[in-house]
Formats: C-alpha cells, sequence, structure tokens
C-alpha cells in the first residue's frame, strides 16, 4: 500500500507505525541500523534535522522501499544525473588523494622545538 508522504512527520508516522507492526523495540532497531536510539526516536517523532541517509538505512532495515511519484519526463533524466554525481563524486575523491599525497611525509619534518640542538 502507498502512503503519501507530506511532511518529515509523515515519514516518522510510517516508521513508528512499522517498527511496532514488527514487534521491533526501538533500542533493537537501533542497533542493527547502527544507529542512536535517540536518533531513531527523532525520525517517529518527526524531527526535521535528521539526515537522509540514516532515514533510509532505518527503513531498510524495517524492510519499507521508497519511493518518489515523478513524471516520465523526469525518469529519463535520472539515469544522466547519476553519472554526474559519480563523476563528481570520483573528482572529489581524486582532489582529496591528491592532496593527501602533496603532504609532506610526517617523518620527514623537521623540528622546531626550541631545545633542540642542546639550548635549555
Amino acid at each position: 500500500m502507498q502512503i503519501k508522504i507530506n511532511s518529515v512527520e509523515d515519514l516518522g508516522a510510517v516508521v513508528r507505525a512499522t517498527r511496532k507492526d514488527s514487534d521491533v523495540r526501538l533500542d533493537d532497531l537501533a542497533g542493527v541500523a547502527r544507529l542512536s536510539k535517540q536518533f531513531v526516536n527523532d525520525v517517529e517523532l518527526g524531527k526535521p534535522g535528521v539526515g537522509i541517509g540514516k532515514v533510509l538505512q532505518i527503513l531498510a532495515e524495517l524492510g519499507v522501499d521508497l519511493y518518489v511519484d515523478v513524471p516520465e519526463s523526469v525518469c529519463a533524466q535520472v539515469p544522466h544525473a547519476r553519472q554526474l554525481i559519480a563523476r563528481t563524486a570520483q573528482r572529489r575523491t581524486a582532489r582529496r588523494q591528491g592532496l593527501a599525497s602533496a603532504l609532506p611525509d610526517a617523518s620527514k619534518l623537521v623540528s622546531t622545538d626550541s631545545n633542540e640542538g642542546g639550548h635549555p
């Protein structure tokens, strides 16, 4: 059955109802989703600051699939958008790795400690 989600509160209600229907305790769900009990509680209460990635983890643990209803013209553009996102992520990773390799090796750094060289 599909339920329209209009707010974070609506999504929280679905999470709570699904958890209760599955006879899963809040702390057990938090444990299997590797999230804090407080975070799962915040999701169920519909707090607006919860991260979508973690909410998706909770939904996956409860066996709930999340769909969005979009026009067909958007569906045709999604594969291209996914490719752009993947390329952007690859560039970010490459930049981070490039920056890390440009940093000096800590073992080769010269100490500037004022006690070096026999000075008290």
